[in-house]
This record gives C-alpha cells, structure tokens and sequence, in this order.
C-alpha cells in the first residue's frame, strides 16, 4: 500500500503548481522517504546484513532510499540547489512496482512479455534509426544553404537564384 502511496504522490507532481502543493508534496515525500528507511532498517535486523543482500530487491530498496537521504539532507542545506538531476533519481522509487512482481503472478507476466517484446523490437528500432540518421544527412546535404534570408528573417532567394 505504501508503494502505491509513494506512486500517487510522484505522480502528483505538476508543472507551474502551487506552494501549498508544493509543500503538501515535500511532506509527503519526506514521509515516504523515512517510512522506506524504517522499512530497510527492519529488514537488515531481521534477516541480517548477508540475506538482507542476497535479494536483488534489497538491495535496489537500499540504493533508492540512500539516494533519497541524500536528497533530503541536501535539501535542508540553506543556500544549496539539489537540482533537477538529483530529484530525477526519485523516478527511480516507481521502480519499486516491481517488488510486486514476487507476489502478483498477472503482472510478472506482463513484465516477461514486455522485455520479451523490447528484445524483439530492438533490431527494429536499430534500424530505424540508422535510417533517420542517413535520411539526416542526406538532408542537411540536398538543402543546407539553400536559402538566403536578410537580418528580419526574410527569404531573399535560393541557391539556384544566385
């Protein structure tokens, strides 16, 4: 529940929002950060740091919530911008959905099939763009300076006019 609670809440994130949205958010997001905190701390004194590794799972939760730490300890930091590269590391919490892979059978099937379909459209999608980039060049080879334009950005003729 709290996975899908922390979901909610990145995805509530809005361009041009307000402060109080703003706020409300930052609460929230601190709120999950610790709660996941609380979460590996319990997990590392109950199964112990060597079976708390073992588990791929683990060990992302680990990175995730490290990373939101970091976050929020820079973010408490007066005249200091965490910036956007940092906050694109909480993107990263989505990925927690697929910690319920282990116990929802439908949706570990779809994650098979999808990386099944993404192996098999990656030569596809090679091809592609080996095709955008010749028909870039080719492009940039039939038309560049093939106009002229004044200082108001005014066509004043093409190349075979000159």
């Amino acid at each position: 529940m709290l996975i899908i609670g922390n979901t909610v809440t990145l995805a509530a994130f809005t361009y041009n929002q307000s402060d109080l949205q703003t706020q409300v958010l930052e609460i929230f997001n601190e709120f999950f950060t610790w709660v996941f905190l609380l979460e590996m701390i319990m997990k590392l004194i109950g199964l112990g740091f060597s079976n708390y590794k073992q588990d791929k799972y683990n060990l992302f939760d680990a990175v995730i919530v490290i990373i939101s730490l970091i976050d929020w300890t820079l973010s408490r930091i007066p005249n200091v911008d965490t910036g956007s590269a940092l906050n694109a590391f909480r993107a990263l919490r989505l990925l927690r959905m697929m910690k319920l892979s282990k116990s929802w059978k439908a949706l570990a099937e779809i994650l098979r099939k999808t990386a099944k379909s993404l192996v098999d459209i990656s030569n596809f999608s090679l091809i592609l763009m080996l095709f955008m980039y010749i028909f870039a060049l080719l492009g940039m080879e039939l038309f560049a300076n093939g106009a002229l334009v004044d200082k108001d950005d005014n066509l004043i003729a093409g190349e075979e006019e000159i």
